[in-house]
């Protein structure tokens, strides 16, 4: 009989990216010669960069790499990554109808008669959100040919794998249909096969998909309580999407073909501008609508961070760094005062945090002193909780002490009342509205007069994205987000 494990994502401190690293991807398990098959339902360059280490050595040791997709549930920057790391790819599109198995399988030997077979099944989609943070049932299954029933479960599950790419297989007795931009209405449309691109029917393809940033899900949290209508009702406390590694990004697959230098920062610019509109929609969405799609907004918050430079800069050199056609924000590491909920003389009915004369980039030259505060819009985002708090009369100061310039933020007390300023958290403010000539990224998202002005989002210490920003040893430092 099938050896057999289950595992569930999220209650064993388990993720499902490890689990496929190991019992499908690793070298014990696919050795060479041997044939990987990953069949999702969503895909997004996200999931499949979370893997692309594995992925690599696998084919480098002669694992022959095989991807079956659904079309409704891929991205655009999903199929070329899929283009650019699998041996054969194959996209499922059905009208009325969604392809829905998540099965990743690595037959060892001949793919139509192999010796032995692992198959990781259950309810995890090849994206970010799937291989690291959802509530996933996996079911790890170990097949040989032992005995003459363990042939039979062999050979019934690569029957399994080969049927869902087939052509000539019948969904609901009718064959599904090789496609072609002169057969659209089939379903198996080839992208790739023997490591050659069909380059017209993957550019067909293409034509109906929608970048990763811009990609909405059908299920979205809806707002469960609370008085405040700005103060949202937030998540299970831990909540996190996986980070892709320092150096991957999602631009990276913007374009089908690997881009050259100026290729490479115009795409860029682009998800950078993409992956704010899409936070701001999602906040915007849960504001009005009482409605997120939580996935989306984690992934794009850390798409807009992770398509950026992060330097630290010293207190003394802030005022003259914070500029650039190439910034995107801001970022400091919270103190133990800006934690606190009142401090300063005049707090009045808002809380400060204190800034190294950093304001600058979102403020432009003010004047010294509350009284010529720029007056500001924050929408603040909490990705540990998934809070969403908005200050609606904010203000911008700076303060001129001898030997000192400070700039300071007035929020509304609820981001710190619901526990949101925690010592040693990371926050970062990026200008989403054009305030003193600032960014070119809060001059292209083109929003309107009754727009907030800022963006404020809070990383915890303990989230992944959080070693992305420099910091000294004693846990304190500001500095810059750059477009790379």
């Amino acid at each position: 009989m099938a050896r057999v494990e289950r595992h569930t994502q999220g209650f064993e401190g388990v993720i499902v990216r490890d689990l496929l690293a190991d019992s499908i991807l690793s070298e014990e398990s696919a050795p060479a010669e041997s044939t990987v098959t990953l069949i999702s339902a969503y895909t997004n360059a996200h999931g499949i960069l979370l893997i692309a280490g594995e992925l690599l050595a696998a084919r480098e040791r002669g694992v022959t790499l095989r991807a079956v997709v659904d079309r409704d549930g891929l991205t655009r920057e999903g199929l070329n990554a899929l283009c650019r790391f699998f041996d054969e790819v194959t996209v499922i599109a059905f009208n009325g109808l969604i392809f829905h198995p998540k099965q990743f399988v690595v037959l060892q030997g001949d793919i139509e008669a192999p010796d032995r077979a692992i198959a990781l099944e259950g309810s995890a989609n090849l994206t970010g959100a799937g291989l690291s943070l959802n509530i996933e049932e996996v079911v790890i299954t170990r097949y040989s040919r032992e005995t003459e029933q363990d042939t039979i479960e062999l050979e019934a599950l690569v029957e399994s794998v080969r049927r869902k790419s087939d052509p000539d297989a019948e969904v609901h007795g009718r064959p599904m249909g090789l496609a072609s931009p002169d057969e659209p209405r089939n379903a198996v449309w080839f992208i790739k096969e023997g490591e050659l691109v069909n380059e017209v029917n993957r550019d067909y393809v293409s034509e109906e998909l929608q970048s990763e940033a811009r990609k909405r899900g059908t299920r979205r949290r809806t707002r469960t309580g609370g008085d405040d209508s700005r103060r949202l009702s937030g998540r299970a406390p831990g909540r996190r999407t996986l980070p892709l590694p320092a150096g991957v990004s999602v631009s990276d697959f913007r374009s089908a073909d690997e881009a050259d230098d100026d290729g490479a920062e115009q795409n860029r610019q682009e998800v950078t501008v993409e992956a704010a509109q899409a936070v701001l929609e999602e906040v915007d969405a849960e504001i009005n609508t009482s409605e997120v799609d939580e996935d989306r907004l984690d992934a794009t918050v850390i798409s807009l961070i992770g398509e950026c430079e992060v330097t630290r800069i010293s207190q003394n050199h802030a005022a003259e760094e914070v500029v650039g056609a190439d910034l995107v924000g801001v970022y400091k590491s919270l103190s133990p005062r800006d934690a606190q909920l009142t401090q300063g003389e005049g707090a009045g009915t808002n809380a400060e945090i204190s800034w190294p004369a950093v304001g600058r980039c979102l403020s432009g030259d003010i004047g010294a002193g509350s009284a010529n505060a720029r007056r500001v819009r924050v929408r603040a985002y909490d990705v540990l909780t998934g809070d969403i708090v908005e200050t609606i009369q904010g203000g911008i100061y700076r303060r001129v002490r001898p030997g000192s310039i400070e700039d300071r933020i007035t929020l509304n007390r609820e981001v710190w009342r619901g526990g949101h300023l925690r010592q040693g958290d990371i926050v970062v403010f990026i200008p989403v509205r054009p305030m003193a000539e600032t960014t070119p990224l809060s001059q292209s998202l083109d929003l309107g007069a009754d727009d907030p002005d800022l963006l404020m989002v809070l990383i915890p210490a303990s989230h992944p994205l959080h070693t992305r920003f420099p910091i000294t040893q004693n846990g304190r430092g500001q500095g810059t987000l750059r477009t790379r």
